[in-house]
């Protein structure tokens, strides 16, 4: 569920650029500065390769040294 969480917030940084940034953009430097442009980049990354072990749920199961097997 999270990985369609992370596209969906994409899609939203798309819609805030193209709503309220987009008369703003002159070139593409201009269009990289904003940082919607950079949520955008996190949240597909986020959606194409997973938090991995940066993700707050595998901290907490290596500090709590509960490891439990999903089906």
């Amino acid at each position: 569920m999270r990985p369609i969480a992370a596209a969906m917030l994409a899609v939203v940084m798309i819609v805030a650029i193209k709503s309220a940034k987009w008369g703003d953009v002159d070139s593409l430097e201009t269009l990289l500065g904003f940082e919607e442009v950079t949520y955008f980049a996190a949240f597909l990354w986020l959606a194409i390769a997973g938090p991995g072990a940066a993700s707050l749920d595998r901290l907490l199961v290596n500090a709590t040294g509960r490891h439990t097997e999903s089906t």
